[in-house]
């Protein structure tokens, strides 16, 4: 018997016999077998070469070389077995990861491939729904390599695909994946500031920042809560910024309006909202010095509470918002007189006097409320 490594080689065998050579021949027990198994006679003397290719199936292969003449009782022919060994337990491995992960922005990575008896041109890949998949461009490279480059994602959902290693040397079930998975674009629309903005009776103008992200200029836009608003709060876009310009209010009730800022690249529920309020004009019946129908501005801390007497024994109160503002309308349209105001946690401050013109002001410990009529504030 010869023996063979899964990787072929060559060996030979003596033909000892008293018959010229052109007397005896050989022939393979399997035909398929003369695909690998290659036997040669020597011309020169009584040998038989055999040539064996490797071997790159799992499992051992063998054939029978038996030499026949014509000369010689068949059943005396000799008889040589062929064996060779299957191919080493194949290893086809993804190194490092098996998920790779992108950002939004796209890039590429490397990845490579560990393979065991299987040669660089012996593996390729297969991308999962390639049709849906454009973004993610897949190429074998140099050596076992696989170079994965992935486009920017546009879109506000996360998008993955998986790529199969393959190769024909491995069972399907053993076939490593990976897979790629690439994060949405992060879109932002917010308010600079305030979300509530508020103007005296005699109107005015603010500038309102608009803060983007991975939204152009272009792609954003306002719309009022109340379309007939814009009649005395007209608005502006200048880049990212909304101008507010408010005429002046000769109406004895506050008025307000929303703005959304708005953009088709972020759900409706995302679109951030703002509110323009404006006071009433002024009611100061028989021009008495101290009292005042109009809404008051409070500026602090935020959170904080603060309580509001006044010279008829009714009390208001009011928690300013997350800016540090508040405003206090009057009471149903009715003067009222300022007894006292008190900060929690703080001194209950008189208001011991009236000025006939001018605004009233109050500070107490270190600005922590300041007051001042008819909603401007300090």
């Amino acid at each position: 018997m010869k023996a063979f490594e899964n990787t072929g080689g060559q060996d030979y065998v003596n033909v000892v016999t008293n018959l010229p050579i052109d007397e005896w021949s050989y022939v393979l027990s399997e035909e398929d077998a003369s695909g690998w198994c290659h036997v040669t006679k020597s011309e020169e003397d009584d040998k038989l070469i055999i040539n064996v290719d490797a071997n790159t199936g799992m499992s051992v292969r063998s054939v029978e070389i038996t030499v026949t003449s014509d000369g010689i009782d068949a059943t005396k022919y000799p008889k040589i077995a062929i064996m060779q060994a299957g191919a080493a337990s194949t290893l086809l491995l993804v190194e490092g990861s098996s998920t790779r992960n992108f950002q939004a922005g796209g890039g590429s990575e490397t990845v490579n491939i560990i393979t065991s008896n299987i040669s660089a041109d012996k593996w390729e890949f297969a991308l999962s729904n390639s049709s849906d998949a454009s973004w993610c461009h897949v190429t074998k490279i140099t050596g076992n390599q696989l170079r994965i480059l992935v486009s920017e994602n546009t879109g506000t959902s996360t998008r993955s695909a998986e790529i199969t290693v393959t190769s024909s040397l491995v069972p399907a079930a053993q076939q490593p994946k990976i897979t790629v998975t690439q994060a949405p674009i992060s879109y932002e629309l917010t308010i600079e500031k305030n979300s509530t903005w508020y103007f005296q009776a005699g109107g005015g103008s603010e500038t309102v920042n608009i803060v983007t992200s991975n939204i152009p200029a272009d792609k954003w836009g306002y719309e009022l809560s109340n379309p007939s608003a814009s009649s005395w709060c007209d608005v502006t876009k200048n880049n990212n910024r909304l101008i507010i310009l408010v005429s002046a209010n000769t109406e004895t009730n506050e008025r307000s309006v929303d703005i959304t800022v708005t953009s088709s690249l972020m759900p409706a529920a995302q679109q951030p909202t703002f509110t323009v309020k404006q006071a009433a004009v002024s009611q100061q019946p028989g021009g008495n010095p101290g009292v005042t129908g109009a809404h008051f501005s409070i500026k602090g801390y935020v959170s904080q509470a603060i309580t509001v007497k006044f010279t008829d024994n009714t009390t208001s109160q009011l928690t300013l918002d997350g800016s540090g503002e508040g405003v206090l309308a009057a009471g149903n349209g009715a003067a009222r007189t300022i007894r006292s105001i008190q900060a929690a946690g703080g001194s209950e401050i008189f208001i011991g006097r009236k000025e006939d013109s001018g605004d009233i002001k109050l500070e107490v410990n270190n600005h922590v409320v300041q007051w001042r009529k008819n909603g401007a504030t300090g």
